[in-house]
């Protein structure tokens, strides 16, 4: 299994399983060879990554700790702006906030 995140993506790469949406709806199904087209269309959706038929992983781990108490503070600020209806503290929430907060700032230093 190859797990790739859509920069790592080039046209012709066969996706091993279903791509689906915030919603649950199915964007791409497995077996489509990707288009540069539809690699942007994954950027866009924010879908962090996609299983690729064959090769190796290639995923890149990011965390935290990697980045600026600066960029760190935009991420959580510009995160907030989307968690503000969200009044739960159960921990699952908190783990997506997290993983919304790290790869939030991970776009902020490839933009900077």
């Amino acid at each position: 299994m190859a797990l790739k995140k859509p920069h790592q993506l080039e046209p012709g790469m066969i996706l091993k399983t279903d791509v689906f949406n915030m919603d649950g709806e199915v964007l791409f199904s497995k077996g489509v060879a990707l288009t540069e087209r539809q690699i942007d269309i994954l950027q866009q959706w924010g879908v962090p990554n996609v299983e690729i038929e064959g090769g190796e992983e290639e995923t890149e781990k990011v965390d935290l700790d990697q980045f600026s108490p600066e960029i760190v503070e935009r991420a959580e600020q510009n995160v907030a702006d989307r968690f503000k209806l969200v009044k739960s503290t159960h921990p699952a929430v908190e783990i997506i906030r997290k993983l919304c907060v790290t790869q939030e700032a991970d776009a902020i230093s490839k933009h900077s």
